[in-house]
This record gives C-alpha cells, sequence and structure tokens, in this order.
C-alpha cells in the first residue's frame, strides 16, 4: 500500500486499460461519479488503493476483486509487473505540484507510450 495521498482533477481524461481484453482505452472527461472513482471511493472506504509510477504515468489497479481466470492477474508494463485483482487498470498523468501529488489528464504522448509498452509486454 503506498502512504501518501493524491489528489485527482477534475474531470480528468485517462487511460483505461480492460484487463480481460488487454485493450487501452481513452476516456475523456471521466466525471467524480463514474464507475472507475467509484472503485477507488470504495476502496479508501476499506484502507485505500495501490498505485505504481511508469515514468510520469500513474497507474492505478482496480481495487475491487473481479472474477478472472487467473485471481492473481498480473499485467506486463514493459519491465514492470503491475497485480490487478479488479477490471481495469487506470493510466493517469502524474506530477508533484508545490507539495501535493497530483493526478491529472493523461497526455496522448503518454497514452502513446503506454500502447508501445503494452505491446512488449
Amino acid at each position: 500500500m503506498n502512504n501518501f495521498s493524491i489528489n485527482f482533477a477534475a474531470t480528468p481524461t485517462i487511460g483505461y486499460l480492460d484487463v480481460a481484453t488487454m485493450q487501452l482505452h481513452w476516456r475523456n472527461q471521466v466525471p467524480d461519479d463514474d464507475e472507475v472513482f467509484q472503485h477507488l471511493d470504495q476502496s479508501i472506504e476499506s484502507g485505500g488503493f495501490d498505485w505504481y509510477f511508469h515514468g510520469d504515468i500513474m497507474l492505478i489497479p482496480d481495487p475491487v476483486p473481479a472474477a478472472h481466470r487467473h485471481w492473481d492477474q498480473q499485467v506486463l508494463v514493459g519491465q514492470q509487473t503491475i497485480p490487478c485483482v479488479g477490471r481495469f487498470i487506470l493510466a493517469f498523468h502524474y506530477e508533484v505540484v508545490g507539495h501535493v501529488n497530483v493526478a491529472s489528464s493523461l497526455t496522448i504522448p503518454e497514452f502513446e507510450h503506454l500502447q508501445r509498452e503494452l505491446a512488449l509486454g
């Protein structure tokens, strides 16, 4: 479990990796009440969620367990293994602004980089 807080930008554009199909989707202006944020909120109530860094990209695996062929589903992003018990992995642009950790909209070059890294994995 990572031990610091994250501030999410309002309605960010994100990368959404469907773990079942391994397809990466571009999701524009995701609202706070979207299912992905509901899953994160739900996990905060029970202790939080994990996240991983890939350069300036923050990867957050769905913390809500879902049926998979293998319960120990792991996704290879380049050389990094990301465990995922849920249905998706989210990708945000990550930066530190002042002393605040900010997850904001993924850029197009970051999305394209992530697509290449997933293809190599």
